[in-house]
């Protein structure tokens, strides 16, 4: 049916080798793709990339805002509180908001609530019983932001050869 064709693939139809390939290999699949603009089903849940990610989020906002030892002073019902105020403003700043997610995905992104909650506790004794408190969070370790202030210098090793190498990067744990 020609004018369902036109429909679905425009009056023009721009192909590239790669298009054609795509076609060749498997003509249902690039109607499927470039015709119906379909594309395989996303499993509903966070990569471990985007959990890491969100982890190191939250722990980020709870720890500016408390203070190493201040963690260890929320009540139980504060630190849910905060826990989950801070997870969705992740959602909505990060991943597009709560409404287009499906139920599984809400549900398995409700339950980092319970993780956080219990690291945060821990976090909070650990601190209580020393006097070490954060500095930074993604400390910058660069030759050039040392010498603006905005990091650490880093570590030079110097080499037989009378060359040297520089160690640089972020310190984030």
């Amino acid at each position: 049916r020609p004018e369902l064709a036109r429909r679905l693939f425009g009056e023009e139809m721009p192909l590239s080798p790669t298009r054609l390939e795509s076609y060749y290999s498997c003509p249902f699949s690039y109607f499927c793709s470039a015709g119906l603009r379909l594309s395989p089903r996303r499993r509903a849940e966070l990569s471990p990339l985007e959990t890491g990610s969100l982890l190191h989020w939250v722990l980020e906002q709870m720890v500016s805002r408390h203070g190493g030892r201040g963690l260890a002073e929320l009540s139980g019902s504060q630190m849910k509180a905060e826990v989950e105020q801070a997870l969705d403003r992740y959602l909505e700043e990060h991943m597009g908001g709560r409404e287009d997610k499906s139920a599984r995905f809400r549900y398995l992104y409700d339950r980092l609530s319970a993780t956080l909650i219990k690291l945060l506790r821990h976090l909070g004794e650990e601190f209580s019983q020393s006097a070490f408190e954060p500095y930074a969070f993604e400390l910058p370790v660069s030759e050039e932001l040392a010498r603006e202030g905005k990091g650490v210098a880093p570590l030079r090793l110097s080499l037989i050869s009378g060359g040297s190498i520089l160690l640089e990067g972020y310190v984030d744990r």
